[in-house]
This record gives structure tokens, sequence and C-alpha cells, in this order.
């Protein structure tokens, strides 16, 4: 089992969510002010309001404030901690990428549009790669969630997700 700040993974997350949000809100401008918008501009919104939605789901089910019983601590460690660390660590470098190949590109005039089709192949591949970064997190959270069914008497608030702090030993 990984050893994992859980303070990182919380702010991955938020930071995720921020910068998802803040695509989609700058393209969803560009969508509504440009006559005959790009498809793709409007799949990237559709996409980070996908990444977003997900991510606010899963965030509280990883709060790692308490953990009450020895069979508990084994049903949560079924989670591949490492796989959501690099997941959340893939989709922060990916979400970068599409922020600097946005830049300077949202915009209505014809220049604009012209910018944006020569990106076009860059931020398509940055979409690929976010769609396959939320299928991941989509499966997490399906997990954490049927867990969070099965484990009994989950005190509010508590997440699923075993986080172990450097020294602990684990079950």
């Amino acid at each position: 089992m990984a050893i994992v700040n859980p303070l990182s993974l919380a702010s991955g997350i938020s930071g995720l969510i921020k910068a998802a949000e803040k695509i989609a809100s700058l393209l969803s401008g560009f969508t509504a002010n440009m006559l005959d918008a790009p498809n793709l501009a409007r799949n990237v919104v559709m996409e980070m309001q996908s990444l977003s939605g997900i991510l606010l789901q899963l965030k509280p089910l990883l709060s790692p404030h308490h953990y009450s019983s020895k069979d508990e601590d084994e049903r949560r460690s079924m989670v591949f901690v490492d796989q959501l660390v690099l997941t959340v660590a893939a989709c922060i470098r990916s979400l970068a990428e599409l922020e600097k190949e946005l830049d300077g590109v949202v915009g209505v005039g014809m220049l604009d549009r012209l910018k944006w089709t020569v990106r076009e192949t860059g931020i398509r591949r940055i979409l690929e790669a976010l769609q396959t970064h939320r299928s991941s997190l989509t499966l997490v959270l399906t997990i954490l969630t049927a867990l969070v069914f099965s484990l009994p008497d989950l005190p509010e608030g508590g997440g699923v997700l075993m986080i172990r702090k450097e020294g602990e030993k684990g079950g």
C-alpha cells in the first residue's frame, strides 16, 4: 500500500476542479460569442463539466478522517491508491497542457478562428487523454461508492480510501 499525503491528493483534486471550471467557462463564452464555433470547443466544455462533476463526487469519499475497524481498513485498501494518484497527476498535466494550447486562441475574430484551426489537432489529442483520465476516475468513483454501501456504520464525512501517514503499519 502506498503512503499518500491526504492533503496533497485533496488539493490536487481541488485544483483540477478549479482548472476544469475555468476552461469550461472560457470556452463557453467562446462558443456563445462566435458564429459557427468549432464543435471541438463544445466537446471540450462538456468534458470539463463532466470531469468537474466526477471530481466533486469523488472528493468527499477520499476523506481520511477515521477508520473504525481493521475489517474496514482491509476493504478500503482494495482501492489501488497509487493508480488514483497517478491519474490525478496525469489529469493535472493534461489540463495544464490544454490551458497552454488555448492561450491566445479564444476570441471572436477571424484570426482567433484560424488560430483554433491550427491548434485543433493538439487540443483533440489532449481531450482524448482527458477522456481516458475521466474514465479512470469514474471507475474509482464507482468502486468507492460501492464500498460506502458495503461498509456498516461508516461515520458521516468519513472517507473510504485508506490513506496512511508515514510510519503507520498496515493490516
